[in-house]
């Protein structure tokens, strides 16, 4: 063979080896070419299906307006429900957002949660995090922005699958379902933030999916979306209850008055009620009246029977208006009203129903409101009476010579002992032994009583001052009405006789001086004028209201009268004293005739060195006797000051000093703070702040509870209430008073016309006895 045709025939050869290894390369080539042209060339088909929710055991879908028919209220899990479905000829993935927001508010994830459907509703309820996708502890979201329908929210991707081309549903197939769970959460939120929130609300979800051709080659894709919305309420309870009487008995020919019904729910929402039937009162019978209440669509019915009679219904009426009753256990409520159901049927009072308000007791004082209700024996009921009860007790005392007078916690006055004079201000002269209250005062209230040594003064809320009492005693005026020798037996206002209409904050009596303290602090005195006690530079008497000059026109916060003398306290801490001087103010013991400072006096007070005054600052009050006084601190310490020859300086001794050596000098011997002092004449009682009472000095008479004429040279605890607590005390010449914390009186002392209060005018008491209280 010739060498050209052996080459011919090796590369024919090759040529048809070629041809037999390139074909089926070739065919695989233009296979791929041809798909890659249908992916590019076909539309990815991916839809959403059969989205709807899930209330209880019932589904339901979205409706053609986009909305779900239930209501989704706080407290309550909702289930979420939509299927994928690939129509493409290819495999694609999907990554699925869901978004949520309010209709009408911003975003409030607090509220609005969203748990993957296998999440048990007990785990939602409950708070637990395992399943939650949204919700306030979650941080992975993002916020949506306005959009056309104004929608604020947050979305986050809730989904990443596969679809094949596969029929089926489920994992591996190209339909899935997938389900959520929305939590409508009442908890976080304030029962007002929750209601304005949610109340006639909806909730948007929004389903949203991207989907891409698995093949990698392609970057073509397409998304598609679904919204619905579900509204949002409160939970609704209704109460729905009829009042008044059932059976409802009524008195033939009297009207029928419909005692009503009670139909609301807890956010206050109108409920409209219906009321059938009729009830004819001129006809004695038996009616029936049905009462329907329409709740959002729900029909809830009551029914009252109501019985027309020819007997008529108790009557309740007060026994008196406003009843007032000391303090008792045994305060008897059924004897302040009185009933009639016009046949006198028997034992009808001991059938009464009384209510008492929750924080009644019979031991404290204060006004109750008391309501009774009584039920005949044929089921016929009264209407209903209530009444303001007033339980009052001893609140302060107000010793005098012969008398004593006292202040209840309600404002109203009482006296006993001798009223020959009008001492009592009972109108009457007549001893009296028990105590009874100044009626001319019961429609003030009064805040503050003190006594001089035969006339009494009160102060009133209202700042008004009136007076009773002895006016013939030494020089007279002690009145103030501007005439000297007139007794009042019943109380009668101040009158400051310039015309000024003053308005007065404090009182003080002395043996028979008076003064007061004006708003504007200005001390006006009046009445005797011995040993210059009036401070007025003169030793007669003033018979009306005249201002007490004191040098610089201090403004003055305080004022106190003794015996025969007086001491006032300006805004500075200046201290003045003027009239019977057994306190030395002067160094010589002679009398002094106008207010006049006496600061350098005290100087020994030890005040706080860090204070910078003119004046003895912190002195809380200064009680004077006839030539002693006290001066109690702010701080509890107390000072005594003055003569001691009976003990009054309670320093274990009964010697004095000469005048100009008597400076206040501090008190021991008391068990804590000391709250409150009273000078006696020639006495002293003070009190600590855990009700400890404790006396010193001269018993006249058995003032302060041993034997006439004793000295008592210490401070000595008297407690004659059973360890109960002392609150009030109160001191005068021969007796003297403590109110315990039950509101009960205690006193010790003279009882020649019945100043003690225990209803008898003879007998002097050593030792404190129980006073009796008004009925």
């Amino acid at each position: 063979m010739k060498r050209f045709e052996v080459r011919a025939f090796i590369i024919g050869c090759i040529l048809t080896c070629l041809t037999v290894f390139i074909s089926p390369i070739s065919g695989l080539l233009s296979d791929v070419v041809s798909q890659s042209f249908n992916i590019s060339a076909s539309k990815i088909q991916i839809e959403v299906t059969d989205f709807k929710v899930k209330q209880n055991t019932k589904t339901y879908p979205l409706g053609t307006d986009s909305q779900f028919e239930p209501t989704l209220i706080q407290n309550e899990v909702m289930g979420i429900e939509f299927t994928l479905n690939n129509s493409s000829p290819f495999d694609v993935d999907v990554e699925g957002t869901i978004e949520l927001s309010f209709v009408n508010e911003a975003n409030e994830t607090q509220i609005v949660t969203l748990y993957t459907g296998e999440t048990k509703d007990a785990s939602i309820k409950a708070g637990e995090l395992n399943g939650l996708i949204i919700g306030e502890q979650d941080l992975d979201t993002q916020e949506l922005s306005a959009t056309s329908n104004n929608r604020t929210g947050i979305s986050k991707q809730v989904l990443a699958d596969t679809l094949t081309t596969k029929d089926g549903l489920g994992e591996g197939f190209k339909s899935k379902r997938y389900t959520y769970k929305l939590y409508l959460d009442g908890n976080n939120v304030d029962k007002e933030t929750l209601i304005s929130t949610i109340k006639g609300n909806k909730i948007g979800v929004a389903v949203n999916v991207l989907a891409s051709p698995q093949n990698k080659q392609s970057t073509w894709q397409s998304s598609v979306s679904t919204y619905g919305e579900i509204k949002t309420g409160v939970l609704r309870s209704l109460t729905f209850n009829l009042t008044g009487d059932n059976p409802l008995y009524v008195s033939k020919d009297d009207s029928y008055l419909e005692p009503g019904w009670v139909a609301q729910d807890e956010y206050d929402d109108p409920v409209s009620v219906d009321v059938s039937g009729q009830v004819e009162p001129s006809k004695i019978g038996e009616y029936t009246l049905e009462y329907t209440a329409n709740y959002y669509g729900e029909l809830h019915k009551l029914s009252r029977t109501v019985i027309v009679t020819d007997r008529k219904k108790p009557v309740l009426r007060p026994y008196v208006e406003n009843p007032r009753k000391f303090v008792s256990e045994t305060i008897d409520l059924r004897s302040f009203v009185l009933v009639d159901d016009g046949l006198a049927e028997p034992n009808l009072k001991d059938k009464i129903v009384i209510t008492t308000p929750s924080d009644y007791d019979p031991m404290k004082p204060g006004k109750y409101n008391i309501c009774y209700n009584v039920t005949n024996d044929i089921g016929m009921k009264a209407d209903e009476l209530c009444i303001n009860l007033t339980v009052y007790a001893y609140k302060e005392i107000a010793p005098m010579y012969d008398t004593t007078i006292a202040l209840s916690t309600d404002g109203h006055v009482y006296s006993w002992g001798l009223s020959s004079n009008g001492e009592t201000g009972r109108n009457t002269t007549t001893t009296q032994s028990t105590p009874g209250e100044i009626s001319e005062l019961s429609e003030y209230e009064v805040v503050k009583i003190d006594g001089g040594r035969n006339f009494g003064m009160a102060l009133t809320a209202d700042n008004r001052i009136f007076i009773w009492g002895n006016d013939f005693f030494e020089g007279g005026g002690v009145q103030g009405n501007g005439v000297k020798f007139i007794n009042n037996y019943v109380p009668k206002e101040l009158v400051v006789m310039d015309g000024s209409k003053v308005k007065f904050v404090q009182i003080s009596c002395g043996r028979n001086t008076a003064a007061a303290l004006s708003e504007n602090g200005v001390v006006y005195t009046w009445g005797d004028g011995n040993d210059y006690a009036s401070g007025q530079n003169t030793t007669n008497s003033i018979y009306e209201p005249k201002v007490l000059n004191i040098v610089g026109n201090p403004t003055i916060k305080f004022v106190n009268l003794g015996v025969r003398n007086g001491v006032a306290i300006d805004t500075e801490d200046n201290v003045y004293f003027w009239g019977q001087n057994g306190l030395g103010v002067n160094n010589n013991g002679s009398d002094v005739r106008v207010p006049t400072n006496v600061n350098e006096k005290l100087r020994n007070i030890n005040v706080d060195s860090n204070i910078e005054a003119t004046g003895i600052p912190n002195i809380k009050e200064i009680s004077l006797g006839t030539d002693h006084g006290y001066i109690l601190m702010n701080d509890g310490r107390l000072y005594a000051w003055g003569e001691n020859d009976l003990g009054q300086l309670g320093n274990n001794t009964r010697m004095s000093v000469s005048p100009k050596d008597r400076v206040p000098q501090i008190m021991t011997g008391f068990g804590d703070f000391i709250d409150k002092v009273e000078a006696g004449e020639n006495y002293g009682v003070a009190l600590d702040r855990n009700g400890i009472a404790y006396v010193w000095g001269y018993s006249a008479f058995g003032s302060i509870g041993v034997s006439n004429g004793t000295v008592l040279k210490t401070p000595t605890i008297k407690n004659p209430a059973g360890g109960r607590k002392i609150t009030s005390i109160g001191a005068y010449y021969a007796t003297t008073g403590l109110i315990t914390e039950d509101g009960y009186l205690y006193m010790s002392g003279s009882n020649d016309f019945g100043e003690l209060g225990i209803g008898k005018t003879s007998g002097n008491s050593y030792e404190f006895v129980k006073t009796l209280h008004p009925e």
